[in-house]
């Protein structure tokens, strides 16, 4: 496990950061590093820890642009033509969400009690389409969308759960709105950010699972009879049978490049490559030792506490993952690949009443292997993974003919 640590240490060095940007409009006010806006001669506090990075009107005036069309008794609207017009806001920046401020004619104000959430557009994963439990305030459309749709914003303080505090504004209302922005993040970026083409780089998968063995060795060749220095009543598949809760199987990969080579409404897939670990440890409920010139297997009469065979191979992945909509940002993900991997350290570990050895060597191992690959899961939750391991873990000289299969849970998913 040495070279684990080594690798989850250099992987939990990454750090991401994040950047902000703020730009104002012509004779707007902005609000800097905190949550008070000046309205008007008064300072007023935002209820979320947020900046309002772009802002369209004068927040002293009262006039025509900002008031709030009455439809009816309990129901005031106003319509925002155009998200990045009305801000004048880049294609370079994402809108994140818009904040509100109601006011009326005799200067009494009061904040949204919610931000209301926008997302880049339709399609976008960051998150549900908004529903306020609040009935003070709706939005038509429900999902806002970061393009050049209306979007009407209705106030209807009749319903406030407020009590008095909206019911007694009087005369015109006015609207005064802003938004938060920033440039895309690491933090924020998602694959719906990128088009098919691009490349990315995900850092840290790992692979957290269990073993067994398929045995297709045929006992009976005299290759396998010479390498299983055994009794012959005890030269079956039984001798190599595994304490299966203690046999985990561990893959590390620090970095994977990734392609994004579909992009469609509801179907996308990714190719992916990288460099990782691939780690086996196999436990024996037999006594079972591996030796050294000659090779062989033979059956102790001690009683180990730890009878332990141990793999570690330099593994480079080729994985394709397909993403296909399931519910609004909830994807089905589930994909296939190949790997191949070299053998850095092939060791067994024995421990008993008289005291621990380690040895390493190959014992009669190969020192290649290449595997096939599945997983499948959901996006934003726990995903699955299976491997089988195509070439025999033995050299062909031995008689021995078996193959790894590890099956477990995925973290930290591309």
């Amino acid at each position: 496990m040495k070279h684990t640590l080594i690798v989850m240490a250099l992987a939990t060095g990454i750090l991401l950061a994040n950047t902000a940007q703020a730009q104002d409009n012509e004779g707007a006010q902005k609000s800097k590093g905190g949550t008070s806006l000046n309205l008007g001669s008064r300072g007023f506090k935002i209820k979320h820890d947020r900046d309002w990075q772009h802002t369209n009107p004068t927040w002293e005036a009262s006039g025509s642009y900002y008031a709030m069309t009455r439809i009816d008794s309990n129901d005031y609207v106003y319509t925002i033509p155009n998200l990045r017009g009305y801000y004048n806001v880049g294609a370079d920046t994402d809108i994140k969400k818009i904040a509100i401020i109601f006011k009326d004619s005799l200067g009494k104000a009061k904040t949204s009690s919610m931000l209301i959430n926008v997302w880049k557009h339709a399609n976008s994963k960051k998150g549900a389409p908004y529903v306020s439990s609040d009935p003070t305030y709706t939005t038509i459309p429900v999902m806002i969308t970061d393009s050049t749709e209306s979007v009407t914003i209705h106030f209807h303080p009749y319903n406030s759960r407020h009590g008095n505090d909206l019911k007694d504004f009087h005369g015109t209302i006015f609207i005064y709105t802003g938004v938060i922005t920033a440039p895309p993040t690491d933090e924020d970026a998602d694959d719906d950010d990128k088009e098919e083409g691009d490349f990315d780089t995900h850092w840290v998968l790992m692979d957290l699972g269990l073993n067994t063995i398929a045995d297709n060795t045929n006992y009976n060749s005299a290759a396998a009879k010479a390498f299983l220095n055994v009794p012959a009543s005890r030269q079956n598949s039984s001798l190599f049978n595994l304490r299966q809760g203690k046999s985990v199987n561990v893959n590390i990969y620090p970095f994977m490049e990734t392609v994004y080579a579909l992009k469609r409404r509801n179907q996308k897939i990714n190719i992916s490559t990288g460099l990782g670990l691939q780690l086996y440890n196999f436990r024996y409920e037999n006594p079972i030792s591996y030796t050294r010139n000659p090779n062989t297997v033979v059956l102790d009469a001690t009683s180990y506490k730890k009878d332990k065979l141990a793999f570690d191979y330099l593994n480079i992945p080729l994985m394709i993952t397909f993403k296909t909509r399931i519910y609004n940002n909830k994807w089905l993900v589930y994909g296939v690949g190949i790997t191949g991997g070299y053998s850095i350290s092939t060791w067994i570990k024995q421990e008993s009443g008289a005291g621990r050895m380690k040895l390493h060597d190959s014992f009669g191992f190969a020192n290649f292997n290449s595997c096939l690959t599945g997983e499948i899961g959901i996006s934003t939750g726990i995903r699955f993974y299976g491997t089988y391991q195509l070439t025999n873990m033995f050299d062909a000289s031995t008689g021995m003919n078996q193959h790894p299969i590890s099956f477990g849970v995925r973290i930290f998913a591309i």
